[in-house]
Parts: structure tokens; sequence; C-alpha cells
């Protein structure tokens, strides 16, 4: 076991790291916004298509217990994860990356004497992940894109030991997954919108750029969006009127730190090709396997670089250095700007049920 990493000095005010899972930490928001008079949260819902007032996105129309609703609304925020519902009914066009993985999930239940913390594997042929969420881990394996049925087809029993392999520690417990359907297959992409908005909508998070799933980087980045979107467009809500030029401010504020998090990602994939040409076809092999393997480390990880930005004034990025913590991107903003209460009301779907995991 090897440690490639020191995060026993965090930077910052909070000197400390908590892994949380999705749903718990979207559970604690959503406790926050039921304090709030002028929010209301509907659950079990299910976004199907846009509202229109001519050009203008005016609301939305959902599923909620088998019966179909109409929500108006002066701003669509559309939150809706990498198959976005809300950008595919707007017509807002994505540009798609190659990323040489998807990962499978599943939980397997953890014994006192477990390793605690974050677990992994890593190796030319295996990369695996155990987050330990205190009664069971939750358990990633990375597995070829598109390899999946190839899986199935050679069945659960060689499946199961590729993990013995890769966790022997598990012991009997794997033999609890009894069948893929015991597996969910997460379909990694890497993408982004080339606009993020139309008159009357705006998407953040996975629905505008899709990221890696695993290491933070895509729930930092959506919680960013949301910091920089609120920041921006509380003014013209109060106002009454979103006008495209703020939405376009947006996109700008977030543009940078999401298109070099993506370049970063995607940088030994495009370095393999450049690296390997005019070796001998072995040499070109074992260089390819080796690319491949920190290609997909990178994209499991999110990578390990954290940009820095100069003073807020200036609003540019200066300096690139290795990070501390991953997923963090840029800050331009340190002072709250002041802001008067707000009066509006507002209305947060949810698409999940209450109880059960968030499925992104």
């Amino acid at each position: 076991m090897y440690s490639f990493g020191d995060l026993t000095r965090p930077p910052g005010r909070h000197r400390h790291i908590g892994l949380v899972p999705q749903w718990d930490f979207l559970n604690v928001v959503a406790d926050a916004s039921r304090r709030e008079q002028s929010y209301e949260l509907i659950m079990s819902a299910e976004i199907t298509d846009l509202l229109w007032n001519g050009q203008r996105v005016s609301g939305v129309s959902y599923v909620q217990d088998g019966q179909k609703q109409r929500l108006e609304a002066d701003l669509v925020v559309g939150c809706d994860g990498r198959s976005s519902v809300v950008a595919e009914r707007a017509g807002l066009r994505s540009r798609k990356f190659g990323v040489p993985m998807d990962v499978l999930w599943f939980r397997l239940p953890r014994l006192a004497t477990d390793p605690a913390g974050l677990v992994g594997r890593l190796s030319q042929s295996s990369l695996m992940g155990a987050i330990d969420r205190g009664e069971y881990f939750q358990i990633a394996v990375v597995i070829k894109k598109g390899s999946i049925d190839a899986l199935r087809k050679r069945g659960i029993e060689l499946f199961r030991q590729r993990l013995h392999d890769g966790l022997p520690w598990l012991g009997d417990r794997i033999e609890l997954l009894e069948s893929f359907d015991d597996i969910r297959l997460l379909n990694v992409m890497l993408s982004r919108l080339r606009r993020w908005y139309t008159d009357g909508l705006l998407c953040i998070g996975d629905a505008a750029h899709a990221m890696s799933p695993v290491g933070g980087v895509g729930i930092n980045l959506a919680v960013q969006d949301a910091v920089a979107a609120g920041r921006i467009l509380a003014e013209p809500l109060l106002a009454g009127r979103v006008s495209i030029a703020s939405l376009r401010k947006v996109q700008r504020r977030r543009w940078l730190p999401t298109v070099l998090k993506q370049a970063v990602t995607r940088a030994p994939r495009r370095y393999t090709g450049q690296h390997c040409r005019g070796r001998s076809r072995a040499e070109a092999d074992d260089c390819r396997r080796r690319a491949q393997a920190y290609a997909t480390f990178s994209s499991f990880t999110g990578d390990s670089w954290l940009l820095r930005g100069d003073r807020p004034a200036t609003r540019t990025c200066t300096r690139l250095r290795k990070a501390s913590l991953v997923g963090l991107g840029c800050s331009f903003h340190r002072t709250k700007p002041q802001m008067r209460p707000c009066t509006g009301r507002f209305r947060g779907i949810r698409g999940d049920a209450a109880a059960g995991p968030l499925r992104s």
C-alpha cells in the first residue's frame, strides 16, 4: 500500500476533509431549504418538457405521482445532470470528448476490522476504490468504455474473482454479488454545452458540463456554478427580469475553470498519440498501455491540479501549481456582495425519492 498525497495540512479556514455521500449532502440542503419562507421543494418529480412564451422559456412541465403539472417561472435553472432533459428540450448543443472508462458501483457490508476511510487499488490492469460509508463500503470498479456487455457474457463469477484479486480483504462478502443486477453502471461522460443558456433558462453543473464522477470534481464545480449564478442573478431576479446578458455573465465566470479541468483530464489521451508515434510495435503498445492507465487514473481522480487566481479585481488566473486538494477550480471573489433580502417565491424540483439515493 502506497501513499500518493499528503492531506494532513490542507490550506484554508476549515482544515479538514469530509467524505459525504451525495444524497446525504442533498438531504442537508433540502432540510435547510424548508426553513426558508419563500422556497418550496417539490419531491419525487420528473421534468418532462419546457414551457415557452414565444422564444422565451417560461417554466417547466413535470410529472408527480402520475399527475402532469405545470410550473411557471421567471427563470428555469437546469440542474438535472449529464442527461439533462432541460438542455435537450432547449436545443442547447453539447461538445463531447472521448473517455476511456465506465464505472461499476455497488455496496458491500463493512466490518469493524476493515480499513477505514478511502481504500484503493491501482495497477496496469485494474482500478478500484472502496469508500467507507460507516456500515457499508461503496465500491467503484473502473472498466474499459463500452465493455459491460462483454463482462456480462463472461459471468458474475469472473467479475467476483477480479474483485477478490484487487481487494482480497473483502473475503466472502464478494459472494453477496449474485448477478450484475446488483451492480449499477455509470456511463462516464466528458462534455460541455457550447452555450449554457437561452432566454429564460440557465444550465449549471453536470447539465452544462459533465465531469469525472469521482473525486468530488463534478459536485465541486456544480456548487461553484450555483454560487456564481446566485451572486450574478440575485439583483436581476429581484427586479423581475433576467436578461440574456446576465445569463451570459454566469457562463463567462465559470467557463475557464471548467475548460481547464476538462483539458487536464483529456491531456494524457491526446499526448498518447504523439509520444508513442515512431516506436517499435512492442514499445508503442507498452507506451499506450501506460498512457491509458494514467488517463484512466486522472479521469477517475479528477486530476491533481489546482488553479489559483490573482487579486479579485483582475479576474485572471495566473499560476498553475500542484494541489493538496482536488476539484476546487478558480475563486475570483472572496468577499460577499451586498444583497437585499429576497422577497420572491422560488420552487425547487428534485427528482429522486426522499429516502432513496440520488441517481445522476
